[in-house]
């Protein structure tokens, strides 16, 4: 398990607690990748920070140690900024033209997904295996601190290869997720800010914008048909059908031009217990959010066939839980 923490404020001793209140396995070995963050005023600069060079060589560094130190398998768990080291670690190569022409360093450590299909890809992504890789188990973003353009555009893709079981767990609610989107969509435009590449969508609009995070919008983690087709699209990343239903078109029921992300969205909006009120750290002291990823590192199960979870649309779950005004 490799928790990646972007603010350390606190959040090593709630890794501590999160790991106290499940039941794992002994043969689970937590090893923590944290550096300096900041918030409120030095928040922009923790940002470049955690998506910086520095950062994605020491993370090169890590995963290499692992595999020769012999591990083999490896759970990766992120929290707010963190998943900008390492979607960044994860970042494919492209060419000036914006192509992808290969995996990132970091990537080549892993074997590909089992269902992957990138024959349209880079000459790396192809079903060409490099010896002794680890296999990535599970991929966790925890109220994740990152633009969704940037995230659907290529983000999703660079993970989404070497790994089948990638799950978001976010909150609509989530006010330091609100403020961030402001920020991003501010800061950089009113002070010549220039965001690292991995937080750039394809196409960068330079005017102001609210900056969706996808652990705050995450019911926007989907391609839309005018930019792919399903032949495509499916063409493009797989060979084998989803457990669930990606094209936007569940038992004859439109949901829109929606194609959605292959990955499992956990929405916990609706939980209220041993959640501050700025809902963007319940994942130490929630018994349910606890409960849901000791059977995911336990199990390696996709969200559909977890115990505690309910189908809503799309790539979309809920907990099976009752909000504390409800009552008979």
């Amino acid at each position: 398990l490799l928790p990646f923490l972007g603010i350390t404020f606190g959040f090593p001793k709630n890794m501590g607690q999160m790991l106290a209140m499940t039941k794992l396995s002994q043969h689970v070995y937590p090893i923590v990748f944290v550096w300096p963050g900041s918030i409120n005023l030095g928040y922009s600069y923790a940002s470049k920070a955690s998506a910086s060079d520095i950062n994605q060589e020491s993370v090169l560094k890590l995963v290499s140690g692992l595999k020769e130190s012999g591990i083999t398998r490896v759970h990766f768990l992120t929290h707010s900024m963190g998943v900008q080291t390492f979607l960044g670690a994860f970042q494919d190569k492209v060419d000036d033209s914006g192509k992808i022409t290969g995996r990132s360093e970091v990537s080549k450590y892993f074997t590909l997904a089992p269902d992957f299909d990138d024959s349209q890809g880079p000459k790396e992504g192809k079903r060409q295996q490099y010896q002794q890789q680890m296999t990535c188990k599970s991929i966790t973003l925890l109220n994740p601190d990152f633009p969704v353009r940037a995230f659907v555009d290529r983000a999703f893709l660079s993970i989404r290869r070497v790994c089948q079981t990638v799950t978001v767990v976010g909150d609509r609610n989530d006010r330091a997720l609100g403020f961030s989107s402001l920020i991003n969509g501010v800061v950089p435009k009113v002070f010549g800010y220039q965001q690292p590449a991995v937080l750039k969508p394809n196409e960068y609009n330079p005017k102001w914008e609210f900056m969706e995070r996808i652990g705050r919008s995450i019911s926007s983690l989907h391609f839309d048909h005018s930019v792919v087709d399903e032949e495509e699209f499916r063409h493009m990343l797989f060979n084998k059908s989803a457990s669930i239903d990606l094209t936007g078109v569940a038992e004859g029921k439109k949901s829109g031009n929606r194609f959605w992300l292959d990955i499992d969205v956990i929405d916990m909006t609706g939980l209220d217990t041993n959640i501050k009120d700025m809902r963007h750290s319940g994942f130490s002291l929630n018994s349910m959010l606890l409960k849901d990823l000791q059977e995911l590192f336990s199990t390696g199960k996709r969200a559909m066939k977890r115990s505690t979870l309910l189908y809503r649309e799309g790539n979309q779950f809920s907990f099976a839980h009752a909000p504390a005004f409800v009552s008979q």
